[in-house]
């Protein structure tokens, strides 16, 4: 079934674009308007411009296909999309932290962070070297 393989699903608002393997045809995609599945195949609509600009490319004059050999990627997933849209609209924590660049040629560039309501610290060092 669909998802089984480690795929994501597709669902309403999600966006995808099809890739027909024709290099020099525009890539077409945008939002999912509904999506059904018949076993292990999906069926997906688009808006109506998508649909009439994939129509327009066919010239088969029918529904939009996409080969069997097309890939699909997955280009946004609604869910995610208003998750990260909720947490962009927060306000930044903020308190006070005692920050320390320190990196010399030849040697790690390496960033210490000390929390100083907590007292907890971290740090980090590059893996390549200045």
């Amino acid at each position: 079934a669909f998802g089984d393989d480690g795929v994501p699903p597709l669902k309403r608002g999600d966006g995808i674009v099809v890739d027909r393997g024709m290099a020099q045809e525009e890539e077409l995609g945008g939002p999912l308007y509904d999506v059904r599945f018949d076993g292990d195949t999906a069926v997906v609509r688009f808006g109506r411009d998508v649909e009439a600009r994939w129509r327009r490319g066919d010239g088969r004059g029918g529904p939009p296909m996409a080969p069997r050999d097309a890939h699909v990627w997955k280009t946004s997933d609604a869910e995610i999309g208003g998750r990260m849209g909720r947490l962009a609209a927060l306000d930044p924590p903020r308190w006070p932290a005692d920050v320390s660049v320190e990196g010399r040629v030849g040697g790690p560039l390496t960033v210490r962070i000390t929390d100083l309501r907590s007292g907890v610290s971290g740090s980090a060092s590059s893996e390549e070297v200045l």
